[in-house]
């Protein structure tokens, strides 16, 4: 009986493990052929002409200032006049990313770690599910101005909802609470959004701290708040954030209803869009059986998280309302490919919470008939046939594959390099480059048209030649 459980649990890895790699290897191969665009050349060129300091302080007249993420994007490899760091940056992040998750995945396990062999297996299960429906590819890991906003705060905000929980459920260490305190404040330097999340967060958590047993404020969310406010106060103090948000303006800005009905509207949307990708539910399906058992040792370590479910799910619902209504109300349009990506992290980061509770509810309640046991000798067979419908419809991982094995990726990073060449050897004040003959799905942000940033960059006029129709 050991030996065939043995050797089913076995049969899980691998299939996890496949899985994982099935869904993860085409992001990580058409790395190695991404390229700069947009405003990568923007913060950089500006670095190359008047340095560092003085670059950062341009931009916080012209934006708001994201503090933390303009640090970074003034410090990208075009910064050095590289290129070629675009190649890895994707990478690095996948692998990052991947970890963050899984030190959060392994101190959910709990102190115990009864469960450590499996977690790193469900944080790469994890990371495949993100990037095989986030809405958009392109600026959510290979456009690196977009990556540096916006990941840069989900990666904090993971590393900051780990020691959170540590500290309220392990012990009181003093490194957890700096900690803690970075990643507010590097939040808060990196968008307005995921600002605006965590402090929703920290008032939910005060409210139970100061109405339950402890009756009192404790002295981290007096540090976080005050932070909070330090750090809102030095990015409002700035011209930039006036500029800027009077620059989005249009005639359906502040419509206080019209943007409610449209965020719910976006959340649908891009909610059902999860929901009908099969890679989603292949991936669902492999894990399942795995995450399942993490779940017990979830909730037993954690189980003060869940005495409150139906404030975890308010908060959860709040999240994803929240992020398209902030871009509603203040531009009255949808919140561009870059902003939805956020809303598809937090509805799979609450995902595991609410399966969780309600793994922990059937159990208690003896509830039988589990749709996903029931399923469980037959697994494999429905996550093959699930990747097979996946790898045959247009989802992220299916036209990332055709991006490879059509050649469009690597056409595309050949003509860029022989356009740099060309901008390098031309003499005059204006060079004239040709068009891109393809922009493959894993890269395309915008059309291959005039970037003054790119001109500014190279410090020419870069006229690009019209594609014949």
């Amino acid at each position: 009986m050991k030996r065939n459980q043995a050797s089913f649990r076995s049969a899980e890895v691998l299939l996890c493990l496949v899985t994982a790699i099935l869904v993860l290897a085409p992001f990580l191969a058409v790395s190695v052929y991404n390229h700069p665009i947009g405003d990568d050349f923007w913060c950089t060129s500006l670095v190359r002409k008047y340095g560092y300091w003085n670059a950062q302080r341009r931009l916080y007249d012209i934006v708001p200032p994201r503090y933390l993420e303009l640090a970074i994007s003034c410090l990208t490899p075009l910064a050095f006049g590289n290129f070629s760091g675009y190649k890895v940056i994707p990478i690095l992040f996948i692998l990052l990313f991947s970890y963050c998750i899984y030190r959060l995945f392994r101190g959910l396990a709990g102190p115990e770690n009864r469960f450590q062999g499996n977690v790193g297996l469900l944080a790469f299960l994890f990371v495949s599910l993100y990037l095989s429906v986030l809405p958009g590819i392109a600026e959510g890991i290979y456009w690196t101005s977009a990556l540096s906003v916006y990941h840069t705060g989900i990666l904090l905000f993971v590393v900051w909802c780990n020691y959170m929980l540590k500290w309220y459920y392990q012990k009181r260490n003093p490194w957890y609470f700096v900690i803690i305190c970075l990643c507010l404040a590097g939040m808060v330097g990196c968008n307005e959004i995921i600002s605006f999340i965590t402090l929703s967060i920290l008032g939910v958590v005060l409210c139970h701290r100061v109405s339950g047993r402890a009756g009192r404020w404790d002295p981290l969310l007096l540090a976080q708040l005050l932070l909070s406010v330090a750090c809102l106060l030095f990015v409002l103090r700035y011209k930039g954030t006036g500029n800027r948000y009077s620059l989005i303006q249009s005639k359906n800005s502040g419509r206080f209803f019209y943007s409610i009905g449209n965020s719910l509207l976006v959340d649908g949307y891009y909610t059902g869009r999860c929901l009908i990708n099969p890679f989603f539910w292949a991936i669902v399906f492999a894990g399942y059986r795995p995450f399942r058992r993490f779940s017990y040792f979830f909730y037993s370590s954690y189980r003060g998280l869940f005495d409150f479910p139906r404030s975890f799910l308010a908060v959860w619902l709040f999240t994803l309302f929240l992020i398209p209504f902030a871009m509603l109300f203040l531009t009255g349009d949808r919140p561009p490919l870059r902003i939805s990506n956020m809303i598809v992290f937090f509805f799979l980061y609450g995902l595991i919470g609410i399966a969780v509770f309600a793994i922990h509810k059937g159990e208690e309640r003896a509830v039988p008939g589990h749709f996903f046991s029931s399923l469980h000798k037959h697994t494999g067979m429905v996550v093959i046939f699930l990747l097979i419908v996946g790898f045959m419809t247009r989802n992220n991982v299916s036209l990332t594959v055709k991006d490879l094995y059509s050649g469009h990726a690597s056409q595309y990073d050949k003509a860029l390099n022989q356009r740099y060449a060309l901008i390098r050897q031309c003499k005059g004040d204006t060079c004239s480059v040709p068009p891109l003959e393809t922009i493959p799905f894993a890269f395309w942000f915008c059309p291959d048209y005039v970037d003054p940033h790119f001109s500014d960059y190279f410090n020419k006029q870069i006229i690009f030649q019209i594609k014949n129709q």
